[in-house]
């Protein structure tokens, strides 16, 4: 396994158990953030998809920032999520319709 792993070095890998260990090592979240297409933007975060070789459906993860750290998260979500705001609301396990924060901690 090369020491220094890029995504395009990852998504090429041929053998699914070796593209495994290297997602593993870099990071599902980095990956799919990375090389992943940005496709919804909002104040609350970014929604990624990225076809992963030999798989059924896109990997989805939102990517949110906690307001009281900075700190970045990435949060997987159903592959047929369409916005930052339902990928927010499933991880609270809500519709988009019933995710109206009034206040962030």
């Amino acid at each position: 396994m090369p020491k220094e792993l890029a995504p395009r070095l990852i998504l090429k890998e041929p053998n699914p158990m070796k593209r495994e260990l290297m997602i593993e090592r870099y990071g599902l979240g980095r990956l799919v953030s990375e090389a992943g297409e940005a496709i919804n933007v909002s104040r609350d975060g970014i929604l990624f998809v990225l076809w992963l070789p030999q798989e059924r459906q896109p990997c989805v993860m939102v990517e949110v920032t906690c307001p009281s750290t900075g700190k970045k998260y990435r949060l997987r979500v159903p592959p047929q999520t369409l916005s930052v705001r339902a990928a927010v609301a499933w991880t609270f396990g809500l519709q988009p319709r019933q995710y109206c924060p009034k206040i962030e901690t």
